[in-house]
């Protein structure tokens, strides 16, 4: 994914071809998407997001949000206890977390739908 650093018409590019890639997977099916979005997901909490760690939300967030709730899509890897997914290189202590696993809805609607807590994915 583009990062902050990247010009607005390369981010609405690869951001268009993401939303155009998941509005035509068959929506019968269930899927997993990893991602490393170089978002960070802020406030508000919802079923599809869980803690917002802490952090602003980026641009790139606002986008990934975006597009959660316009596929459907969770981010399961914010529900659970929170843990980043990249260091800062001098400052190892400085976590955020850009890397996303998205899950769809079961087929059958968000009844059939678990969510994974972290530590199983690690």
């Amino acid at each position: 994914a583009p990062t902050e650093a990247s010009t607005s018409s390369e981010t609405d590019y690869v951001w268009a071809l993401f939303n155009e890639h998941l509005a035509n997977t068959p929506k019968r099916r269930y899927y997993l998407v990893g991602m490393d979005a170089n978002a960070r997901l802020g406030i508000p909490e919802s079923r599809l997001i869980g803690s917002p760690a802490h952090e602003r939300e980026s641009p790139n967030g606002t986008r990934l949000r975006s597009a959660l709730e316009e596929h459907r899509l969770s981010a399961i890897c914010t529900f659970g206890q929170y843990q980043g997914t990249w260091f800062r290189p001098k400052n190892q202590s400085i976590a955020n977390r850009i890397d996303y696993l998205l899950a769809s809805e079961s087929p059958a609607g968000n009844d059939g739908m678990k969510v994974v807590s972290p530590r199983v994915l690690t």
